[in-house]
């Protein structure tokens, strides 16, 4: 086998090789049999001849051996570290071989995903490919999941790190020109197409657990798939169906139906066709994750909110440019993460969200509007004369952070029961109505340039929520900086409030309070954020939502 796949890589020192495998190998409180183990882990680590990749994969190997010096020796004293190949390609032969036979095939196939893939995909094509040992009583894709979890734990396989969860993962040129030689020299052929939905795999008697579909099918072929776990159906617009539902999928937990739009223009025929789509996938009690993308009808089904979607917990609308009015959501008993994104149509939110069962969003801990372009108003009553939950604390008992993001449009909002706050991208925003018993920790904001005085919203905020304020944290221009300084007008404003960060815009500079000093300090802007303990965080997005519901919640 020729090395034409490695390329040159910085090599580390001995005791550098040996803290890497320490810390993939062992947790804290086992300086015994670290100690015991060193010495043989040291000649693991001069075999690596100071390869990083080299030395990782081998702490992988270890990770699975008994921590014994007997079952370390055996790794060491290996025929395979004999082999005429360079230091590394020796490594990686002995943790390929260290491998099971099943994950020795889910590992070649691997090597056809170049760049950053996603799990399920891969997850996908083992199950298609028959790699997967079906276990009793589990489905085919959480073993497949295990599989996954067991090559990243053994640093075949690397997760992208803006996703904790693991959803995407990508695997090292040298790992994968590895996995493409052992192919060639062995023989094996793996189909590297990504599977789509396969129906006749399903009727010859594999267990699907986790599909993709796009439009252009009928989706009465579905029914032959029984066990559906996670399900995508993408180009909607393409669709054919005649009465088909997956209310009778109730092992699925997972549902993502999206659409292709252009332009955001949609045709009363198309609107129509949409719902009439979307009202027939009425999904199983079961379902706990749901993502709708890029919408053209004029209303959501009437199944979003129906009281049997009991087990949902996470909802994403992303995209949505015809529907004028958001549905009831409030009444979804278990969700506790909703995402609200480009609803162009949204001019206000009222009661209706809320819906009429009290209390309302009982389990809701996380709240986001995003890019709302032409939203208005937030308001609890109709008529003033009516309040509908105003006065009471029938809604939101649970929330913990609530984001309005890009809102250019709008001036009156309520300010929902929450313990962390953020707004940016609301230059019109005027007033936010106190509901209930507000308990506000941190309040985060960041204030478009032109505005030249502190709001009076914020102002009126932060007296209501003074009692339990702890942090306040503000991006503005430089005279709204300074009418916050010790002695000026705004100071008796900020001033009981135990933190605040106020960094000005275009400036080297910030002002941070604690109960014992108050300074200006000038520094680099980007390390000021970074070193600041109540930093305003990014644009929320879905990506990071569902990784926090699929780390939340097992999925």
């Amino acid at each position: 086998m020729r090395a034409d796949y490695v390329h040159p890589a910085e090599k580390i020192d001995e005791g550098s090789g040996w803290e890497l495998i320490r810390k993939i190998v062992f947790g804290d409180g086992e300086d015994a049999i670290i100690s015991e183990l060193e010495e043989v882990g040291m000649e693991i680590v001069r075999k690596c001849d100071g390869l990083p990749l080299a030395i990782k994969v081998m702490a992988g190997v270890l990770f699975h051996k008994e921590r014994t010096k007997t079952e370390w020796k055996k790794v060491v004293e290996s025929d395979l570290w004999f082999r005429k190949e360079i230091k590394l390609s020796n490594a990686l032969y002995l943790s390929y071989e260290d491998l099971p036979n099943h994950l020795k095939q889910c590992f070649l196939s691997c090597a056809f995903y170049h760049g950053i893939s996603h799990r399920s995909d891969i997850i996908r094509l083992w199950v298609a490919e028959g790699f997967v040992i079906e276990e009793l009583d589990s489905l085919m894709e959480v073993t497949a999941k295990d599989y996954y979890k067991e090559l990243i734990a053994r640093n075949l396989l690397q997760i992208d790190q803006r996703f904790e969860d693991g959803r995407l993962f990508v695997m090292h040129d040298v790992l994968r020109s590895f996995g493409e030689k052992l192919m060639e020299e062995e023989g094996i052929i793996i189909s590297g197409e990504n599977h789509c939905m396969n129906f006749q795999m399903a009727s010859q008697g594999h267990r699907d657990s986790m599909s993709m579909m796009e439009g252009g099918c009928d989706l009465d072929d579905l029914q032959y798939l029984c066990n559906l776990n996670d399900l995508v159906i993408s180009k909607l617009e393409r669709a054919r169906t005649t009465n088909f539902v997956l209310e009778s999928k109730t092992f699925l937990r997972i549902l993502t139906l999206g659409w292709t739009m252009h332009n955001n223009e949609n045709n009363d025929e198309q609107s129509g066709e949409a719902e009439r789509i979307c009202k027939q996938l009425s999904p199983p009690a079961t379902l706990e994750v749901l993502s709708i993308n890029n919408f053209p009808g004029r209303q959501f089904p009437d199944w979003m909110v129906s009281t049997s979607l009991a087990d949902l917990t996470f909802l994403a609308l992303d995209k949505f440019p015809s529907c004028t009015a958001l549905p009831p959501l409030g009444q979804l008993p278990n969700l506790k993460i909703l995402h609200i994104e480009g609803g162009e149509a949204i001019k206000s939110i009222g009661p209706e969200f809320l819906g009429r069962r009290t209390p309302a969003f009982p389990k809701l801990e996380y709240l986001a509007f995003d890019s709302m372009r032409n939203w208005e108003e937030w308001v609890l009553r109709v008529a003033p004369i009516e309040d509908v939950h105003a006065s009471n604390l029938n809604f939101f008992p649970n929330l913990e952070k609530c984001y309005f993001y890009d809102c250019p449009k709008l001036k009156n909002s309520i300010h929902p029961p929450t313990r962390l706050l953020q707004i940016n991208g609301c230059p019109n925003l005027e007033s936010m109505e106190k509901v209930g018993m507000l308990q506000l920790r941190k309040f985060e904001v960041v204030l478009p340039s032109e505005i030249k005085q502190l709001p009076k919203w914020i102002s009126s905020l932060i007296n209501m929520t003074l009692q339990s304020l702890q942090l306040f944290n503000m991006q503005c221009n430089s005279l709204v900086l300074d009418s916050c300084r010790k002695g000026k007008q705004n100071w008796h404003i900020i001033q009981h409030i135990p933190k605040v960060i106020i960094h000005s815009i275009g400036l080297e500079t910030r002002l941070l309070r604690s109960p014992l000093v108050v300074s200006l300090v000038g520094r680099d802007p980007l390390a000021a954020s970074l070193a600041s303990h109540g930093r305003l965080a990014h644009r929320p997005l879905v990506a990071s939502l569902a990784s926090h519901c699929q780390l939340a919640y097992g999925i």
